[in-house]
Parts: C-alpha cells; structure tokens; sequence
C-alpha cells in the first residue's frame, strides 16, 4: 500500500445521494459562460467610453488653446499634438 493517496478526479455530489457524480458538461458550460460575460462586459464598457469621448460627451478639461502671441490682429492657434495646424481662433483640431 502506498503512502500518498491515489488523486481522484474533481466530483460534486447532490443533496441526497452518497455516490460522488462527476462534473458534467452543463457545469463547465456555466463556468465557460461566467468568464465570457465578464469579459464582454469589460470590452463593452471600453468601446462605450471610447465612443462617447469621440462624441465629445466626455472631455480632458483642458479644451481651451492658448493663443502663440498676444497681438489681437496676429493670433495663431495651434494643436499641441498637429503643430501644422493653424486656426484663427480656438477650437477643436480637425484631425
């Protein structure tokens, strides 16, 4: 006989019955969907806020552009990020 016990295979057992019954398709089918509802979950809430900053619903704050000079006839407004794009005045870059 050996000292460690044999490994036996995973079982769940029903209220009422003695004999273990093994885990069947139904049981792995449920964890399956578990995990893939959180995980679509997860990727929905991404697009819907990727969405809504594209819309414009959501804003980093800092909209305004602050002009390159101070002469009022000579004000150039540039994107931070396109500093080929110039405006006359503030506003959203069209890229």
């Amino acid at each position: 006989m050996s000292k460690f016990p044999t490994p036996q295979p995973e079982t769940s057992t029903r209220p009422g019955t003695s004999a273990p019954k093994p885990r069947g398709l139904r049981w792995w089918w449920q964890r399956l969907m578990t995990g893939v509802t959180v995980l679509a979950a997860g990727i929905l809430v991404i697009v819907l806020l990727g969405i809504a900053q594209r819309v414009g619903w959501i804003s980093s704050g800092a909209s305004s552009v602050e002009p390159l000079s101070t002469s009022a006839a000579q004000d150039t407004f540039t994107c931070p990020m396109h500093p080929q794009i110039r405006q006359p005045g503030p506003g959203r870059c069209p890229i």
